[in-house]
């Protein structure tokens, strides 16, 4: 029989985040006073939700009054985990590549028990591209999205062939809004480079999603 569709599971899967989920759950469990080892991780939370294992845990430690504190600390954990994964999302490997080719084949489906968005966010960050910030120093300096490199648009022309020389890689240019990286992305296609795209909304419709952002 052909297949006709498929449907993965995504930690130890597609990707290898569990050691970050536990990461996470110890410290945030840890400022309630409930400690927490790998070896009681794998044994009694491994497999549940954020809310599930949030629960289990402060019930078991007696820490009931903080029950009412969890939806806290999902938001939390979520924007934690959301800001480790921009910088290197721990996908593993031969994933990408697999669920690449079958796309081209069938229908693909996600089961799993982690937040939807962070699925979206590790599957995003796992796209092999540059990402380049086009604004000025100021702005940059101010705030930019993880993983970027700064090459500002009134020197974009005259330092990218050094900074990125293969006309070939695909490229993901932001501004403040969209216009000036919309420029400098037309710029550079005239220059040779062929897989180019202006990030609509730019920084600022990034920061109001509330996505993460590194300030130096």
């Amino acid at each position: 029989m052909p297949l006709r569709a498929a449907v993965f599971d995504f930690d130890g899967v597609i990707v290898d985040s569990e050691p970050l989920h536990f990461r996470l759950f110890q410290r945030l469990l840890g400022e309630e006073g409930v400690p927490l080892t790998r070896e009681d991780y794998d044994a009694i939370y491994l497999g549940m939700d954020d809310r599930e294992c949030f629960t289990e845990a402060l019930s078991r430690h007696g820490k009931t009054a903080a029950l009412p504190n969890i939806p806290e600390m999902i938001t939390r954990k979520s924007r934690m985990l959301m800001a480790e994964i921009a910088g290197k999302p721990p996908v593993l490997p031969g994933a990408v590549d697999l669920v690449r080719g079958l796309a081209r084949a069938v229908p693909l489906a996600i089961c799993s028990g982690a937040l939807r968005r962070e699925i979206e966010a590790m599957l995003e960050h796992a796209e092999d591209f540059e990402l380049v910030d086009v604004r000025e120093d100021g702005e940059w300096a101010g705030g930019h999205l993880p993983r970027a490199r700064h090459l500002g648009k009134g020197i974009i022309e005259r330092d990218i062939e050094v900074a990125i020389p293969d006309r070939g890689r695909r490229l993901v240019l932001y501004c403040g809004g969209g216009y000036r990286s919309a420029l400098a992305a037309d710029a550079i296609q005239r220059m040779g480079y062929r897989n180019v795209l202006s990030m609509n909304g730019g920084f600022r419709a990034w920061r109001e999603a509330g996505h993460p952002v590194i300030e130096e």
